[in-house]
């Protein structure tokens, strides 16, 4: 048989093997998501019971990451009780993994208070004593290292990785540059030094690509979208904020605050108080 058809068809059942493997794997954490969703799911649930609320909706969790998830409550809870709700409801769902728990405040994405696996296992409730007042709050959970990724995984990962390098040998049989993408500059806002891009989220200065918040990025947007013109503080919140639910002047100081932090890189461009009236983006 020609050397040559017997290496391609060998390299396609590599191939084809490596694929079924990761799909399994796939499955795995897919499972794993629903789980966790379902688990804090409950725990929301919970939390608001303990409040007298039982009648708010849970909104959907959300992913962050890998392996990170974000419950939206949006309200005041019992941080005394969240570390064993917690684990109740991962123990009903049969999640061993640790984790990292934060409490984030709903508007400014500040931790507030938070916990690990390890510490509830101690006994150590970081905080738990301690007076507590009101808050809008949100839960974020991060499983930093997944016990189901054990060897049998890390060996399927190279496998496929080892067939797609033979296979891009024999059928090329040379090194071939990868074709590079054109950059799409018609979506980018040029802001003195930077190279802002909105589409993806990021502020570029020279080789620095700073990563932006959502918020971050659409207050930014709107400022940069109307450069060197006042805006007053009601038309910042009721154009960037205005579907998105109440936000405090407090806040809208915070988010400015951040984007002068971002911005520093050039001295030029500068988010000016305009006195009892909003602020002004000057390029």
């Amino acid at each position: 048989m020609n050397l040559k058809k017997l290496s391609t068809k060998g390299i396609v059942v590599l191939c084809l093997i490596c694929i079924s493997n990761d799909s399994s794997l796939a499955n795995s954490d897919i499972e794993f998501n629903n789980k966790v969703n379902l688990a804090l799911r409950q725990t929301g649930h919970n939390l608001l019971l303990e409040e007298k609320d039982s009648t708010s909706t849970i909104p959907p969790i959300s992913n962050n990451g890998t392996f990170g998830f974000t419950l939206k409550l949006n309200s005041h809870f019992n941080y005394a009780s969240l570390p064993n709700l917690v684990e109740d409801a991962f123990k009903d769902y049969n999640i061993t993994d640790a984790y990292e728990l934060m409490v984030k405040d709903c508007e400014t994405d500040e931790i507030l208070l938070g916990f690990n696996k390890a510490s509830v296992a101690s006994g150590n409730n970081v905080c738990a004593t301690r007076d507590q007042k009101e808050f809008c709050a949100n839960i974020f959970i991060q499983f930093s290292n997944k016990e189901n990724f054990d060897n049998s995984n890390f060996f399927s990962i190279s496998l496929t990785i080892t067939a797609v390098l033979i296979g891009l040998g024999f059928l090329f049989y040379k090194s071939i540059e990868p074709e590079l993408e054109n950059e799409n500059d018609s979506n980018k806002l040029k802001l003195g030094l930077f190279n802002f891009d909105p589409k993806n989220q990021i502020l570029i200065n020279g080789e620095e690509k700073l990563t932006l918040t959502f918020r971050e990025n659409k207050l930014l947007y709107f400022f940069a979208s109307q450069p060197n013109q006042v805006l007053t503080r009601s038309q910042i919140l009721s154009d960037v904020w205005g579907d998105e639910g109440v936000i405090v002047g407090r806040s809208l100081d915070v988010f400015i605050s951040r984007l002068r932090k971002l911005l520093k890189g050039d001295p030029k461009i500068q988010i000016k108080n305009v006195h009892a009236v909003g602020y002004k983006l000057e390029v």
